[in-house]
């Protein structure tokens, strides 16, 4: 039963419906006639003073038929105008579609030259309308210092925090708020939520977040300064399956904020040279690599083609630093479309590895002119000093090295350490730039315009969402090697990330490498990439060894193969509350086809699996089992059930049969 409020009440919506209290100057939220956020409101910190819509004297309230063509569906734009005496006017908007489970809101705080390191669009009291315990997703930042998905579980008293969104569900019955910024262009935004009890949180959406762990900022967010300031626009929807409601939140943030790079290619299938190779990487051992792809793996292809990436220390085969001499490069560059391939490069263009002062390759400034300051410090983490992405020395030096990427040829482009370029710092060197996401977007649009759409573009170590209008595949999580143990890392990040598939256009699993391990681990190694949707690998394929003959059993099955051809990323079937990987993820291709994925990352098991929990319909089925070969014919009418051995994984393909 929907609550009143104390009147004037104000109503909008249809599915999401708010009511507006214009004598407390709040609002409430409910979807689907449950009340999802009560008593909501908006505050800012302008000019070192609080202000809080709550707080204020009048409050005028108009609405309009919403006619923003990017928006998927009719509704209304619900404009609440709050006036106080001596304070600068707050100014909410509210996107209530006729359709949809969910808002969309921002603020407005208007005067003269104001200025705010802090603006909250909303602060609420989060409902839990169901029996049950809640969980609240803590989403990265980035995906640095081999960070991972975390999950908090209600408990009075706790605080938690994510980066940009979070969803706080229950996952027995799987329904839940979904709540996240819509824009990374001005703001970084945290979600932050205090636990008051088991029915509900204290929730809020701040523009503004810096945390060292999380962000890696040292020092204050910048600071905004503007007639009018404005916030990011929030999503914030309630779902039955809150998994639904993390790719609707994905869909919207592409509306909100289209992509910088066109999107023209395969799912890329590649080595990366970082997996195996590492720091002995040269001419010889690389084009013994293409050799090996050329020879051993044929069926090792998306539609004829395989990328063969060098990573870092590809600097091996260059002499005279990055203004010198290229030709080995190109020598192997050549060597790769001679072989039927694509040659692939690195580069961190927003770092300097050396730290030492000298003339920045390129241009006539030194480094110490580039150094990101913060406080009275140098930016430094994983071992790499930051640079104002702003800067012109930073600028000369993309030109320097792109031009000649672009020269040789290379096809694919892995982008690492991007976060540098993000954080809060003293001053940019662009003094229209004030914040960290404004340097960021400034440096990578540099960046993307100077590629020029020649590449396939690559990112590794890099901001989760803010980075997606400007790559076209995204590593899911940090480095991974060779052990189950990295398998279950890699697929912490998918468990609760999946949905990045729905903003890039492919997410990865890191290099595959094999190593010394079984063969059974490398099964599962193999199913972290097939989960995600592309494969990278990773191994020394210059020598003999264990992985180069594992490499030649799994890889030359192209029903195996077929399974990421599409790029789509699997879903994670459930979400465990210590927040380890889940086992059991799944692909539904149409109808009628559906793969499952299991990863078994402890001992031999037995999974009886709900059908209604794969979101699989009852039927006859064709079942193959991809890695044995082994097919039945089967009626399924409740559950699917299977043994997997220790550290393994199968992979089934199911096939309806009329």
């Amino acid at each position: 039963m929907k609550q009143q409020l104390s009147a004037p009440v104000h109503s909008f919506g249809a599915r999401a419906v708010v009511d507006f209290n214009l004598d407390q100057g709040s609002f409430d939220l409910y979807i689907d006639s449950i009340l999802v956020l009560k008593d909501g409101y908006a505050q800012a910190i302008v000019d070192g003073q609080l202000l809080n819509t709550k707080a204020y004297e009048k409050h005028h309230i108009a609405k309009k038929p919403i006619s923003d063509d990017k928006y998927p569906s009719k509704g209304t734009v619900v404009e609440v105008r709050h006036q106080k005496s001596g304070s600068p006017t707050i100014v909410q908007h509210f996107y209530i579609f006729d359709e949809q489970p969910y808002i969309v809101t921002e603020l407005q705080i208007i005067g003269d030259n104001l200025s705010s390191r802090s603006i909250s669009p909303i602060v609420a009291e989060a409902q839990n309308p169901q029996e049950g315990s809640q969980s609240f997703m803590k989403v990265p930042y980035d995906n640095d210092t081999f960070i991972r998905y975390d999950t908090d579980v209600v408990q009075a008293g706790i605080t938690s925090q994510s980066a940009e969104v979070s969803s706080l569900y229950n996952n027995e019955t799987r329904k839940g708020l979904v709540i996240g910024s819509l824009s990374q262009s001005l703001w970084k935004t945290g979600i932050l939520i205090e636990w008051t009890d088991r029915q509900g949180a204290q929730i809020e959406a701040l523009n503004g977040f810096v945390d060292a762990e999380i962000t890696r900022d040292s020092i204050l967010h910048g600071l905004v300064k503007a007639d009018t300031l404005k916030s990011s626009r929030v999503f914030v929807g309630y779902y039955n399956d809150w998994r639904s409601g993390m790719s609707q939140y994905a869909e919207q943030l592409k509306i909100e904020t289209p992509r910088y790079v066109q999107s023209s290619f395969e799912t890329p299938y590649s080595w990366n040279s970082w997996g195996a190779v590492q720091t002995k990487l040269n001419l010889e051992n690389a084009s013994a690599v293409v050799d090996f792809f050329a020879d051993s793996i044929p069926y090792f292809r998306n539609n004829g083609v395989a990328y063969i990436g060098l990573d870092s220390y590809w600097d091996n085969m260059i002499d005279g630093g990055l203004e010198g001499d290229f030709s080995k490069l190109r020598e192997f560059a050549d060597y790769c479309r001679k072989k039927g391939l694509k040659p692939g490069i690195y580069w961190a263009p927003f770092v300097d590895w050396f730290k030492e002062n000298r003339r920045v390759e390129g241009s006539q400034y030194e480094y110490e002119d580039v150094w990101t300051k913060t406080g009275n410090r140098y930016h430094d983490i994983d071992g790499a000093r930051a640079m104002d992405p702003t800067h012109p020395a930073t600028r000369a030096r993309i030109d320097l090295v792109i031009d000649k990427f672009n020269d040789i040829g290379f096809k694919l482009i892995k982008i690492d350490f991007i976060g540098h370029a993000s954080v809060e710092a003293n001053s940019f060197y662009d003094k229209n730039v004030s914040t960290g996401m404004q340097a960021f977007h400034s440096g990578m649009q540099y960046l993307i315009d100077k590629i020029d759409n020649k590449m396939l573009i690559y990112v590794a170590i890099s901001p989760s969402l803010a980075t997606y209008p400007y790559a076209h595949s995204r590593r899911i999580a940090c480095d991974a090697y060779a052990d189950i143990a990295a398998t279950e890392y890699t697929l912490n990040s998918t468990t609760y990330g999946w949905w990045l598939g729905d903003l890039y256009d492919f997410i990865d699993a890191d290099h595959i490498v094999f190593g010394k391990e079984e063969i059974a681990v490398n099964r599962a190694r193999l199913s972290s990439a097939i989960i995600n949707g592309t494969i990278t690998l990773g191994d020394d394929y210059s020598v003999q060894s264990k992985a180069v003959q594992h490499a030649k059993e799994l890889l030359n099955n192209p029903t195996l193969l077929q399974l990421s051809m599409d790029g789509e990323a699997f879903i994670p079937v459930e979400h465990k509350e210590d927040g380890e990987a889940s086992e059991v993820f799944v692909k539904h291709v149409d109808t009628n086809l559906h793969y499952i994925a299991i990863m078994n990352y402890h001992a031999r098991k037995q999974y009886k699996l709900p059908l209604s929990r794969l979101n699989i319909p009852s039927g006859n089925y064709q079942m193959l089992e991809v890695y044995s070969g082994i097919e039945h014919l089967g009626q399924l009418d409740q559950g699917f059930e299977t043994i997997v051995g220790a550290r393994d994984s199968k992979l089934f393909i199911l096939r309806k049969k009329k």
